[in-house]
């Protein structure tokens, strides 16, 4: 059941109670981790793999009260309290509200937004779910491996949101001081570089002993290699692979987010002509051949559920304009020989490059 806050005709504040009922991909993921977790027990780590507008707060709510009254085959709980770290500073409204809202029973959910001793008591106290931000996350994983006696599950909602410059140097102060307050330790805090919020997670998690009696459950859209690595599970060919994926086509294809595609002109036509232009330029003066050759086709290869294509097999002038242009860049737009990885979207690309020729 989900309570709506809105403004009644008077313009004071009304709720809407309307029952909220689970996308299939959202009740999938959450019993696949029960039963992953009752199988598997305590220790093991999840990667959920879900796009934007697969309704992500909602399934981190459900999962986080369906884990809260876990029970194994002997009756006994399986977890003592569930911990959601969520990547902001001001903990996430959103987020917060959602798992209040399935919070039937008054004191199930307890918000962390002061200090490290609220935490400690939160956790002696035995509360079914915690809500607390990033910046307390080292101390959590320090307090709940001293507890041997309890085991907890953590549920990290890795968003992609960024700091840099005096931002960043203010968050690595507080993860880098050691006072108590949760930090990870090392230097760094005049360093101005962009800093994302699962940059930090991963920090903290690489550079801490792995509690046994923690199960770490992380939630992201596009999970970066070393969260892979960390979070993720060793697939067929022996490469980290998430628990769970619901795509960025899938959203697309149920129509939950817009194809950002439908609004970008045609990509290899695009680096060819640029790129005939560039040799017709530099070869007469004038941005025009005498006969302007048509726009190559380049062969897709596939890598399980991956595409790309070969540097190799893309013709001449296009490959040279691309090689000097675009591969240098952070994120390479065609896949290369030895990583393909880079190029996963390029068939949705070429989905939608054959419906517009």
């Amino acid at each position: 059941m989900a309570v709506t806050e809105h403004k009644d005709g008077r313009g004071k504040k009304a709720y809407t109670p309307s029952l909220l009922f689970p996308r299939y991909h959202q009740w999938d993921v959450v019993g696949k981790l029960l039963d992953a977790t009752l199988g598997e027990g305590v220790g093991q780590t999840y990667l959920v793999q879900h796009s934007a507008g697969s309704g992500k707060s909602n399934t981190i709510g459900w999962l986080a009260h369906r884990l809260a009254s876990l029970h194994n085959d002997k009756d006994g709980k399986v977890f003592s309290s569930v911990i959601v770290i969520t990547d902001r500073r001001v903990l996430d409204q959103q987020l917060q509200d959602t798992i209040y809202q399935f919070d039937h029973q008054q004191g199930v959910v307890e918000k962390i937004d002061e200090n490290s001793s609220q935490l400690a008591k939160a956790l002696d106290k035995g509360k079914l779910i915690i809500i607390t931000t990033l910046q307390k996350f080292p101390w959590v994983l320090d307090k709940v491996g001293s507890l041997g006696g309890k085991s907890f599950a953590l549920i990290i909602d890795e968003a992609h949101s960024s700091q840099s410059g005096k931002a960043a140097v203010k968050l690595r102060e507080v993860l880098t001081k050691d006072e108590g307050d949760g930090a990870i330790g090392g230097s760094g805090a005049d360093d101005e570089s962009e800093l994302t919020d699962e940059d930090v997670l991963n920090s903290i998690m690489a550079s801490r002993k792995r509690p046994p009696n923690v199960s770490y459950y992380a939630f992201t859209a596009t999970p970066k290699p070393k969260t892979m690595e960390l979070f993720g599970r060793n697939g067929a060919d022996g490469t980290p692979e998430p628990f769970h994926v619901y795509s960025m086509r899938q959203a697309i294809e149920e129509r939950f987010i817009l194809d950002v595609l439908r609004g970008y002109p045609r990509y290899a036509a695009t680096i060819w002509d640029l790129a005939a232009r560039c040799i017709a330029l530099s070869m007469t003066g004038k941005e025009e051949l005498p006969i302007r050759p048509p726009p190559p086709r380049v062969p897709v290869h596939h890598s399980g559920a991956l595409a790309y294509v070969l540097l190799s097999e893309i013709p001449e002038p296009a490959r040279s304009f691309f090689t000097s242009n675009i591969q240098n860049s952070t994120r390479p737009a065609v896949g290369r020989e030895t990583d393909p990885k880079d190029c996963a979207y390029l068939w949705d690309w070429e989905d939608f490059l054959d419906g517009r020729r």
